[in-house]
C-alpha cells in the first residue's frame, strides 16, 4: 500500500510539474498577448495618424494643383505679353524704316519736279506724318517699357511658383515614402500577430 501511495505521489508530482509548466506557458502567452494587444492599439493609433497625414497630403496636392493652374495662367499671360512685345518691336522697326525712307526723300531735290504749292503741301503732309510717327514711337516705346516691366515681374512670379511647386512635390514625395514605410511596417506587424 505504501508503494502505491509512493507511486501515486510521484505521478502526482510529475503531473503538478507538467501543470505548472503549462500554467507558466499560458501566463507567458497571456503576457505576450497583452503586449501584442497594446502594440496593436498603438499601430491602430498610428494608422489613424497616417490617415490624417494622407488627408493632409491630399489637401496639399489640391493646393499644388491650384498653384499649377495659377502658374499656367501666368505662363499664358507671359506668352501673350511676349507676342505683343514682338508685335510692338516689329511695328517699331517698320516705322523706323518708313522714317528713314522719308528722310532719304528729303535729300532728293524735288524743286525741279514740283511747284512751290505742291512742295508746301508735301511739307505739311510730311510734318503731320512725322508728328504722328513721333507720337506713335513714344506710345510704342512706353508700351514696350511697360510690357518689359510686366514680363520681368511675371518671370519672377514664375520662378517663385516653380520653386514652391518643387518644394511641395519634394515634401509630398518624402511624406508618401514615410507613409508607405509605416504602412508596410503596420501590415508586417498585423501579419505577424
Amino acid at each position: 500500500a505504501l508503494e502505491v501511495f509512493s507511486r501515486l505521489r510521484k505521478d502526482y508530482t510529475v503531473q503538478v510539474k507538467d501543470l505548472k509548466a503549462e500554467v507558466a506557458g499560458i501566463s507567458s502567452h497571456r503576457h505576450a498577448a497583452k503586449g501584442f494587444k497594446e502594440q496593436l492599439a498603438r499601430y491602430l493609433a498610428q494608422m489613424s495618424e497616417v490617415e490624417d497625414e494622407i488627408k493632409t497630403c491630399k489637401e496639399d496636392l489640391k493646393a499644388l494643383e491650384n498653384e499649377q493652374r495659377r502658374l499656367d495662367c501666368v505662363m499664358n499671360q507671359m506668352d501673350e505679353i511676349n507676342a505683343e512685345l514682338e508685335s510692338c518691336k516689329n511695328e517699331y522697326t517698320t516705322q523706323k524704316q518708313v522714317i528713314k525712307k522719308q528722310f532719304s526723300m528729303l535729300r532728293k531735290d524735288l524743286t525741279s519736279d514740283l511747284s512751290l504749292n505742291e512742295l508746301n503741301d508735301m511739307l505739311r503732309d510730311f510734318e503731320s506724318q512725322r508728328e504722328d510717327q513721333l507720337e506713335r514711337k513714344k506710345d510704342l516705346e512706353a508700351k514696350l517699357s511697360a510690357l518689359q516691366s510686366d514680363l520681368f515681374i511675371l518671370k519672377g512670379q514664375d520662378m517663385d511658383l516653380k520653386s514652391r511647386i518643387a518644394r511641395l512635390e519634394a515634401g509630398q514625395e518624402a511624406h508618401e515614402q514615410g507613409l508607405k514605410a509605416r504602412s508596410e511596417k503596420l501590415m508586417e506587424m498585423i501579419e505577424t500577430y
